[in-house]
């Protein structure tokens, strides 16, 4: 019959109570005037009158109306819920992040790159997807007969990509073509070859080139050249090696180069340490502590773990530096610099004199065209109207380029340097040209450079 709610005052008039939501009905009787029992077409009747005219409990309203239930609310309606559906989704059988996941950080405050997986390595024929398609949701309705709608579900596009195939028994499946590495990327996923080199890279090896992925196992020897298309991953330690990567490097161990290793890539760089060593990338850099080494990013440099310490040589990170130490109590000179570099500043000089070239050009053209007047040839005409359009266009790429410039330059701005425990002695920071020179120990400050001067505050750790 429903769950009741009683009341103390017995000679309430009958009423109909609708929940806030109005997903509920509960009805209240009290005795006929006329002493006559209610009929279940009467309670019926009451209902309607006040709207209610959806899930409305039969049973509810003869058992009221035989047992001549009074003075206490009787759930007698209710409402049905919207059920919500789902989207379809990919359900992959690899860990799609592989590559962009940071390393682990232990308890003890450092950083295990031995935990970075950078290659998701499958043979042909392994499963890699299963497409789970869109489940319909279902419109609910009140006691009022409204009917409460559900968002339409949507369904994913199939998965394109190279070396990918669809099961033939269930076309919902996406399977690997050949060996290889799997890569996902815009929701496209792509097989491509990995040259897993099992072992050390040494001077017998020489040089090692493979236009996608590069795994090595062993240690790198001095004296050899490793050049990878895509990432380049090396479990042990480099000695004074040349690397280049089309993508990211993961140095496992870490690079003691003993100023001759070369390093660079276009993706980012992960070590455990970096030592005397030149290194250029176009991503983040990020490493446990780099001691001696020529750095240079238009991205961040990045010290964690528990040393998180930069002392010797020189680095510029557009982006901005943060590490635990700078320096050492020994005063060896450490700079590290961000924000806008020289070099931009160059840059831009160099496109402001070809901007004013290409334009004094234009001008002499011009001059040049209105002063013959009427005795300009056919010929004449054509070759300077060729000759400015070609200006025109050289001109475009300039100010495109200018316009990539200040873009840059305006990121930079908004670099900083945190060093979040001690500053030492003999350490030079620059942000935008900018220099200043520790000449002091100090502790845990944030830099700055604010209207061409470099301002540091401390920084708080809650």
């Amino acid at each position: 019959m429903g769950n009741a709610e009683y009341f103390e005052n017995d000679y309430r008039d009958t009423y109909v109570r609708i929940t806030d939501d109005k997903n509920q009905a509960w009805l209240f009787l009290a005795e006929k005037a006329d002493g006559t029992d209610y009929q279940k077409e009467d309670l019926m009747h009451i209902l309607a009158d006040n709207g209610v005219i959806f899930g409305i409990n039969q049973s509810a309203l003869i058992t009221m109306c035989k047992k001549q239930v009074y003075h206490r609310e009787i759930l007698v309606a209710q409402g049905t819920e919207a059920v919500k559906g789902e989207d379809g989704y990919y359900e992959y059988t690899f860990d799609i992040q592989s590559g962009k996941a940071k390393p682990v950080i232990r308890e003890d405050g450092s950083v295990d790159y031995q935990s970075m997986k950078a290659v998701n390595s499958v043979e042909a024929g392994a499963l890699l997807a299963t497409y789970h398609h869109a489940i319909p949701g279902k419109d609910g309705k009140d006691v009022l007969g409204n009917v409460k709608t559900v968002p339409l579900v949507r369904e994913l596009q199939p998965v394109a990509g190279r070396g990918v195939y669809r099961g033939i028994d269930d076309p919902d499946k996406y399977y690997a073509e050949k060996n290889g590495k799997v890569e996902f990327s815009a929701g496209k996923l792509n097989i491509v070859n990995v040259l897993e080199f099992s072992g050390d890279v040494d001077q017998l090896t020489g040089k090692l080139e493979f236009f996608g992925d590069i795994h090595i196992s062993g240690n790198v020897e001095a004296g050899t050249t490793i050049r990878a298309g895509k990432t380049l991953t090396i479990d042990g330690v480099v000695e004074s090696a040349d690397l280049y990567a089309g993508g990211d490097i993961i140095l496992k161990r870490g690079v003691q180069g003993n100023q001759k290793a070369h390093i660079a890539g276009r993706g980012s760089l992960f070590a455990d340490f970096i030592e005397h060593s030149y290194v250029k990338m176009e991503g983040d850099i990020s490493a446990n502590y780099i001691l001696s080494s020529y750095i240079h990013t238009p991205g961040q440099v990045k010290l964690t773990g528990k040393k998180a310490s930069i002392i010797g040589g020189n680095i510029y990170a557009m982006m901005g530096v943060s590490c635990n130490v700078l320096g050492n109590p020994k005063e060896v000179k450490t700079a590290v610099a961000c924000g806008v570099s020289q070099e931009m500043f160059d840059e831009n000089e160099k496109l402001q004199r070809q901007l004013k070239e290409i334009r004094d050009t234009i001008t002499e053209i011009r001059s040049t065209v209105t002063g013959l007047g009427n005795r300009i040839t056919e010929e004449q005409q054509e070759s300077f109207k060729a000759r400015l359009q070609q200006l025109m266009t050289n001109q475009k790429a300039v100010l495109d380029q200018q316009k990539k410039l200040f873009d840059r330059m305006e990121m930079a701005r908004t670099a900083k340097i945190q060093i979040r425990e001690d500053i030492h002695a003999g350490s030079e920071i620059c942000i935008d040209t900018t220099i200043k020179k520790i000449d002091k120990h100090d502790y845990s400050m944030e830099y700055r450079n604010v209207a061409g001067m470099i301002t540091g505050k401390v920084m708080v750790y809650s």
